[in-house]
């Protein structure tokens, strides 16, 4: 091993137990983290026939507001706020994002 080479420890930015989600026509590298119920099965209270045939609100989402940790010490050297928020999600339009990443 280098001897310049350093060990770095990077803790996860989340707390809590989150589920990665990496649907179709996402970025080879990008991964969706999100919340789930106490059984694993949903994302949010609403039900499933909402999502397809409606909107929720993103704030339904368990993982709506839940902050995020620095993995690692360090200096922010650049912020982007350019991504539109997505106020509320239906099926088609996830649907329509992962195809258009």
């Amino acid at each position: 091993m280098d001897k310049n080479f350093k060990n770095i420890i990077i803790n996860f930015p989340l707390r809590g137990e989150w589920t990665i989600l990496k649907p179709p026509g996402h970025h080879k590298n990008a991964f969706d983290f999100v919340r789930t119920d106490e059984n694993r099965k949903k994302y949010s209270a609403d039900r499933l026939l909402n999502y397809i045939f409606y909107k929720i609100p993103a704030e339904n989402f368990y993982c709506w507001s839940k902050p995020i940790f620095t993995p690692i010490d360090g200096v922010v050297m650049q912020i982007s706020n350019d991504w539109p928020c997505n106020k509320s999600v239906n099926f088609i339009s996830t649907i329509i994002l992962w195809f258009r990443a």
